[in-house]
């Protein structure tokens, strides 16, 4: 029997429901890559919604890790992505960044043995700058 990776799978959005082709893509990615991997489930959580959703993928038997993040449309948000966009960031990737999720990769990356690290869409993949040269694992 072949060795069982160790996977990182980080996602701006938790694929339950699977109400959209994004959220059954990712769902299904991360069911199937189970059935022979050890995946760790990253995302973000912003509501008590999410913790309904959250406890369902894990009932199921995904290894779920959340990072709780504030989508509303404070002033403190507004500034942090204006912030991000002078920076030169698109509005589509800076609306979902989180100093906080930085550095719960990081973290996670340190303490583990990941042999991939999957970072969804732009919305994750724009923190492949901040984590590309501390770690040695594989980005994908």
């Amino acid at each position: 029997m072949e060795k069982k990776l160790n996977i990182l799978f980080v996602s701006a959005t938790i694929p339950y429901p699977a109400i959209d082709g994004g959220r059954i893509r990712v769902l299904s990615l991360i069911q199937n890559l189970s059935r022979y991997n050890n995946i760790t489930f990253l995302t973000y959580n912003s509501s008590d919604k999410d913790e309904q959703n959250i406890k369902y993928l894990r009932d199921i038997g995904i290894n779920i890790l959340d990072v709780k993040f504030n989508y509303n449309k404070t002033l403190s948000n507004i500034m942090a992505i204006s912030r991000q966009v002078f920076k030169g960031k698109p509005f589509t990737t800076a609306k979902y960044y989180s100093n906080n999720m930085v550095k719960k990769i990081n973290e996670l990356l340190k303490d583990n043995s990941f042999d991939i690290l999957h970072l969804e869409m732009l919305h994750t993949g724009q923190y492949i700058t901040e984590i590309q040269n501390r770690h040695n694992t594989k980005i994908f």
